[in-house]
């Protein structure tokens, strides 16, 4: 498949950000080895920069960038410090409440809620079939609909049950569906059948509808973008913010280093309801927002890290906060998600997102690129192997 490159080599693209004493310190020659970086259409090579000069008016976006038919992409971005803003606190969310030692798998606390912390016993296991993953989501879905009629907090061990809530947007899954039409599989008719009594009609109308980016992601994936967070430094920020701004079930906040987890400020972001309340179940501690992303209370220059699975596809979004000259940013999903957290981003903050190839790739997204660069310094990118996402049977996405 083309454009795939997996080589692990040394080099980092040169970025700065903020020090302790004000001053900006270059993490370019950190001594570390790091995915090796690919160039994006920069006249010149990368993003190109306007220099404060007007972009072009007037590109459109490609025809055909289908939402299903796009590879996939790691690009962590780090914010501009030469970005102004008022200061660094502005917008912060400052709940001030002590965080307590982080909370090891496994273990048994029956005093405070506790996010959970994810790990092969609690998670999703991905590589188990269809059914048994189906399964597991109704157990989840009937688990939370228990403790709502209980009005009361998720215990540890349920918080576990609810962590293995996958999303139905597997293809395996179709025959559950009835705009699929059962093919005489009577196991996959009942499991249907037990999902709609399950939910309300407006849940069950939302999982059809949310089944195009219903995707989770991988164990490796998750904790790779982790670990080369903290390869480019982000893990020595005192009390970072933490935004997963398209969480699904919360699973890159579930992955997060303990003791890292323990001094962050997190806030996190989904549109599905059912998968939402979910998310304040199994992550008491964060600040969770079931809402789109375009109506979140997350302050500009607010964030430290960003990290998501963005949801990818060729529709866009009605956000006000984009006014006419900007609405270019807005057209495909995927890229609205980087200009969106862009804003949100403190200077010296860093993105870390999985996304379409059409954000580096789509000639009708040079503008968005072009704005990128403005506004950040690309710190990397991986293109991801068609078998990186298994619950789909796409491979060139």
């Amino acid at each position: 498949m083309q454009g795939i490159d997996i080589d692990v080599k040394s080099g980092i693209m040169t970025s700065t950000q903020e020090g302790d004493d004000g001053n900006d310190r270059d993490i370019s020659n950190t001594g570390v080895s790091t995915p090796d970086i690919q160039s994006i259409d920069r006249p010149g090579q990368g993003l190109r920069q306007n220099n404060g000069s007007e972009t072009r008016q007037g590109a459109t976006e490609t025809k055909g960038e289908s939402s299903r038919t796009s590879s996939r992409q790691f690009d962590p971005i780090r914010r501009r410090s030469s970005d102004s803003v008022e200061s660094r606190n502005q917008g912060r969310d400052t709940r001030n409440r002590e965080r307590l030692e982080p909370l090891t798998p496994g273990r048994i606390d029956t005093s405070t809620p506790r996010d959970i912390i994810l790990d092969a016993t609690t998670d999703i296991n991905h590589k188990a079939g269809a059914a048994a993953r189906f399964d597991a989501n109704l157990e989840a879905i009937r688990t939370l609909k228990h403790i709502e009629a209980e009005e009361r907090q998720a215990t540890p061990k349920e918080q576990s049950i609810l962590a293995k809530y996958s999303g139905f947007g597997d293809s395996a899954f179709n025959d559950a569906f009835t705009n699929y039409h059962y093919r005489n599989n009577e196991a996959w008719e009942r499991r249907g059948i037990e999902l709609k009594e399950l939910t309300t009609e407006k849940e069950y109308k939302d999982i059809e509808r949310s089944r195009l980016n219903a995707f989770f992601t991988t164990p490796e994936v998750i904790n790779t973008t982790w670990d080369t967070l903290r390869k480019f430094g982000a893990d020595k920020i005192a009390r970072p913010h933490v935004l997963e701004p398209s969480a699904g079930s919360g699973r890159f906040l579930g992955y997060q280093p303990a003791d890292w987890a323990a001094r962050s400020e997190r806030s996190a972001v989904e549109l599905d309801e059912l998968t939402g309340r979910m998310v304040k179940q199994m992550y008491p501690e964060t600040a969770t927002y079931v809402m789109g992303y375009q109506k979140a209370p997350i302050a500009d220059n607010s964030v430290d890290i960003a990290i998501s699975n963005v949801p990818f596809g060729n529709y866009g979004v009605n956000d006000p906060e984009f006014t006419k000259k900007d609405k270019y940013l807005t057209r495909s999903i995927h890229n609205y998600f980087f200009a969106k957290t862009l804003r949100k981003l403190r200077p010296g903050g860093v993105m870390a997102f999985v996304t379409s190839r059409y954000t580096m790739d789509a000639p009708g997204a040079t503008r968005v690129r072009e704005h990128l660069a403005e506004k950040a310094d690309l710190l990397g990118a991986i293109r991801l192997p068609h078998n990186a996402f298994p619950d789909t049977e796409y491979e060139n996405y």
